[in-house]
């Protein structure tokens, strides 16, 4: 019986830490999980002008609303922080991101602010995938739509912060 309930309470404590709660959704630092661990930096496309710099700033998660912990409560932010650059002759600016797991692949969710809150931007998210070169300048970052059916663009790293 004690060993019942000393597993239980394991259970729950490692529950707590990685779950998230009502207050404040957490940040977990994963130096082997190498989307979170590459990503920041600047990348361009190899087929057109289209370019997105990636800034880690974990303070994101502050700025996000109660109504999406729900939806994120038992997943787990690897990474968090500033999308920027230029998609579709559009500059992109004042988009907030954060890295988490679905369905077994890396899935970049993305916010915006309106109206002094932050929601999400209507454009979902994207799943991506990076291969990191011999050396940073031949790393390729690979997006791929929110849904199966998309296509793959490829980028290559300009400039990189990790």
């Amino acid at each position: 019986m004690k060993v019942k309930i000393a597993l239980g309470i394991f259970m729950a404590l490692a529950f707590q830490a990685v779950g998230q709660n009502d207050s404040i959704l957490k940040y977990t630092y994963d130096k082997e999980n190498i989307v979170a661990s590459a990503i920041d930096g600047t990348w361009k496309s190899t087929e057109n002008e289209n370019q997105l710099t990636f800034k880690k700033d974990t303070t994101v998660l502050k700025l996000l609303t109660p109504k999406y912990f729900e939806a994120l409560r038992d997943k787990t932010i690897y990474h968090a922080g500033h999308l920027s650059g230029i998609w579709s002759d559009t500059e992109i600016k004042g988009i907030y991101f954060i890295l988490i797991e679905h369905h077994g692949n890396p899935l970049i969710l993305v916010f915006e602010e309106k109206d002094g809150h932050i929601v999400g931007s209507g454009e979902g998210g994207f799943y991506l995938f990076i291969a990191r070169g011999s050396y940073k300048g031949e790393d390729k970052l690979i997006l791929v739509g929110d849904h199966s059916t998309e296509y793959a663009k490829e980028f290559i790293r300009v400039e990189y912060s990790y």
